[in-house]
């Protein structure tokens, strides 16, 4: 997924780029399994940094947390980009999902004994029994000035800020994030958004996740 604009599930739904399917007569959702983020945290005057829904499509809607589910391999949502920009997405996503993880915070925020007790009670019943560190939630790939790899033959490099080339064997494409100016890799060349709804009319065009298209790394 080549950034993650506010409501990017919502609209590969409407696409068609997301849909319903079975793996050993197991219902589950499609969609991408890696998120490149943006280097920068605001563009056109808006967050473009909204990967806690998608991440919680990969791993509820695909299956990838789901206990004793064909698609839960091991395989984990894949944040991609600075380090700074994964690590605080990375924390920020861990909150989201879980919130206060402990008895102790609960009663930190004011909660009585009792009721933090219920309160971890039904919370570690949706965390299917646990509270998961950041890193068994997430795979992170740092991208800094050399080529980074992703898994199974794919790399990525970046070429300056908000400017990626992704490799397979003899391919490469451009990603852009935002409204930097394309240029500089030696393969086609897609956009990413981080509004999407300026794209909606011509999205369904696009290569790009956040503007129209979702890839599975397997």
């Amino acid at each position: 997924m080549c950034g993650c604009p506010v409501d990017a599930v919502k609209h590969l739904l409407r696409l068609g780029l997301i849909v319903s399917t079975e793996t050993d007569r197991v219902e589950h959702e499609t969609g991408p399994n890696a998120i490149l983020l943006s280097d920068l945290a605001i563009q056109n005057g808006h967050a473009c940094r909204h990967a806690e829904f998608p991440v919680l499509q990969m791993l509820d809607k695909q299956g990838m947390i789901v206990p004793d589910h064909p698609r839960n391999t091991g395989v984990r949502p894949l944040l991609i980009g600075s380090r700074g920009q994964v690590e605080a997405q990375s924390e920020y996503l861990f909150r989201g999902n879980y919130g206060l993880v402990s008895r102790e915070e609960q009663m930190a925020a004011g909660l009585g004994a009792q009721e933090a007790d219920e309160q971890m009670r039904i919370k570690l019943a949706f965390a299917f029994g646990r509270i998961m560190p950041t890193d068994e939630l997430l795979h992170s790939l740092h991208v800094g000035n050399e080529t980074a790899h992703i898994r199974n033959g794919v790399s990525i490099s970046r070429l300056r800020t908000n400017v990626f080339e992704i490799a397979f064997r003899d391919e490469r494409v451009e990603a852009v994030e935002g409204n930097e100016p394309a240029g500089g890799g030696t393969g086609a060349t897609i956009r990413c958004v981080s509004v999407v709804e300026a794209y909606l009319l011509n999205a369904a065009g696009s290569g790009c996740a956040g503007s129209g298209g979702a890839v599975e790394i397997v």
